[in-house]
């Protein structure tokens, strides 16, 4: 067997004695004169420890470890939060007749820019091509071509005024100061206003020609067919596409050439088509109905009536 270890040694010379070893080694250290002697001398160091101290205190956690300790700070109180200022009132501002008229100017003016200039140079070049046939053959009736010409391009004006390229609800409207509908509304009255305008002054180079129909009753023809297609394209691109604004404005123009060519009364065709088509109280009422409710959608998200 090999010789004792140092804890063993130790348990063998101090009070636990030698009987609190295991038997084997108990045995060897009867065999052995180095692990007695290993013995005897912790006993005796034992012994002096014992007569020198014969009963070690240990200390108190107060007397050995407390004086060394650093004292807790109290926290500090959190300071009072600071008073919040008094909130300044901001005047509202003073909206006049004419600060209201310079705003609308301004946002319709800025709508020009929007307008694609393909539908600028199809207006213009239609109606001059329109005037210059006046001009150049006073000889032939005028009023079925400046109705048709006039209805068919404010259809696609509204077309193209309605695009949803041109939305007022994207994000870059909605970073002005006007509501996204101000600014669809400047948009149509520029557009639609624009191509009326030059109706209007081909009408009048018309009504000039020698025994051509006069200026109010030619005005007069165009205008209400005009204004209910106008509507109804405007309604059906906001509403759905521009693909359905012009279905819309189609068929209504369709009507309104059927009502120019035969303008009668009689019939279930006319009794229906002519107050619509041919009357302007009636084509008037109608399309501010539609146009209101063409607004109406504008307004909302989804853009429906469902």
């Amino acid at each position: 067997m090999e010789h004792l270890d140092d804890e063993a040694v130790t348990r063998a010379g101090t009070h636990e004695g030698r009987a609190a070893l295991p038997e084997a080694a108990r045995a060897h250290l009867d065999t052995c004169v180095l692990c007695e002697q290993r013995v005897l001398g912790t006993e005796r160091l034992a012994s002096v420890l014992r007569e020198e101290e014969p009963d070690p205190a240990v200390p108190s956690f107060d007397t050995f470890i407390a004086p060394h300790l650093t004292p807790e700070r109290a926290p500090e109180p959190a300071p009072a939060p600071a008073p919040e200022p008094e909130p300044v009132p901001v005047p509202a501002p003073r909206v006049t007749a004419g600060r209201a008229a310079h705003l609308a100017l301004a946002v319709t003016w800025r709508q020009v820019r929007l307008v694609p200039p393909v539908l600028s140079s199809a207006v213009v070049a239609g109606f001059a091509v329109l005037a210059l046939a006046l001009a150049l053959v006073p000889s032939r009736p005028a009023e079925p071509y400046v109705e048709a010409v006039t209805v068919g391009l404010v259809t696609i004006a509204g077309v193209v005024a309605c695009d949803p390229r041109r939305d007022p609800r994207r994000e870059a409207f909605h970073a002005m100061l006007v509501p996204p509908l101000a600014v669809w509304f400047a948009r149509l009255v520029l557009v639609l206003g624009a191509v009326l305008v030059l109706a209007v002054a081909v009408s009048a180079l018309a009504g000039a020609v020698p025994g051509g129909r006069p200026f109010p009753e030619l005005v007069g023809s165009w205008l209400p067919p005009s204004l209910l297609g106008a509507a109804l394209t405007v309604f059906g691109t906001v509403w759905r596409s521009p693909a359905v604004g012009l279905v819309l404005g189609g068929v209504s123009w369709a009507m309104a050439l059927a009502v120019f060519r035969w303008n009668t009364a009689t019939g279930v065709f006319g009794a229906v088509a002519a107050p619509l088509w041919a009357d302007l109280t009636a084509s008037v009422t109608v399309a501010a109905l539609v146009f209101a409710g063409a607004a109406w959608l504008v307004t909302r998200p989804g853009r429906s009536v469902g």
